[in-house]
């Protein structure tokens, strides 16, 4: 059975970077880096973590995302959190899913 998949948005930025080598260095995991550019993510390709291009701002990329996703770590800028619950700026697919775990 493949391990279970956790997908880390950011994953190219100092914090998801960091969580994404602290799942690397634990082992337990498959890792999904969402990057706005996967050429900014291509080391962590060659190590073999899978790289997603998706975009926030762009709900049409995001659905690519969650399939097959056991978690997931939402690192979103301020900027991005307007709504009094930042949740609803999410595609639908992603609010059922952070419900459902």
């Amino acid at each position: 059975m493949p391990p279970p998949i956790i997908a880390v948005l950011g994953a190219t930025g100092s914090q998801g970077g960091g969580v994404v080598a602290a799942l690397q260095k634990q082992g337990k995991f498959g890792i999904r880096a969402v990057t706005r550019n996967a050429q900014k993510a291509k080391a962590l390709a060659d190590q073999g973590v899978e790289v997603v291009e998706a975009d926030m701002k762009d709900k049409e990329s995001l659905l690519q995302v969650p399939a097959h996703l056991h978690r997931a770590l939402l690192d979103t800028p301020g900027h991005m959190c307007t709504s009094p619950r930042p949740c609803q700026a999410l595609p639908k697919c992603w609010q059922q899913r952070l419900l459902d775990w």
